[in-house]
């Protein structure tokens, strides 16, 4: 079976599959290579090309956590539900329990002193506060196949 057919049997089951080439499509990665080098890049490309699939998520999930790690860090309170949004869905990628890690954050985190002096309805009741909802995506269950581009080149199914 071919790997876009396997891809293809994987959407219609509802299986969630890992696939690093789709994260790195959509978060791109801390890393740089738009300036001519001594090869560097292309030896990693081949390098990766000849490693495990689990080797290649890895890799690829390092360099999207960089980049997720920055989204998350953005100092401004016009980002907090965006910010809540992305953790949710990355701990369903990740298959981490983000209603636990909420549930701790809100017990261990102290609420601000200067929510005291807000009026009822404007403040969180009892520091009760989560991070906001968005809708269920499954953990992925396995990695996307081994050779779901050839030659690197993406292909939409």
């Amino acid at each position: 079976m071919s790997p876009w057919s396997q891809r293809r049997n994987n959407r219609e089951s509802g299986e969630v599959v890992f696939d690093p080439v789709a994260l790195l499509t959509a978060f791109g990665s801390t890393k740089r290579a738009d300036y001519v080098d001594e090869g560097e890049a292309w030896k990693e490309y081949d390098s990766l090309r000849d490693a495990e699939p689990v080797q290649q998520a890895a890799t690829a999930l390092l360099s999207v956590a960089q980049v997720w790690v920055r989204r998350l860090n953005l100092q401004s309170s016009y980002n907090v539900a965006a910010q809540a949004s992305d953790a949710r869905r990355m701990c369903q990628i990740l298959g981490l329990d983000f209603a636990a890690i909420d549930a701790e954050a809100v017990k261990v985190i102290p609420q601000p002193k200067s929510w005291a002096s807000l009026n009822e309805g404007r403040t969180p009741s009892g520091g009760e506060a989560t991070c906001g909802q968005v809708e269920d995506h499954p953990p992925a269950t396995s990695v996307a196949s081994e050779d779901d581009t050839p030659g690197g080149v993406a292909r939409a199914d």
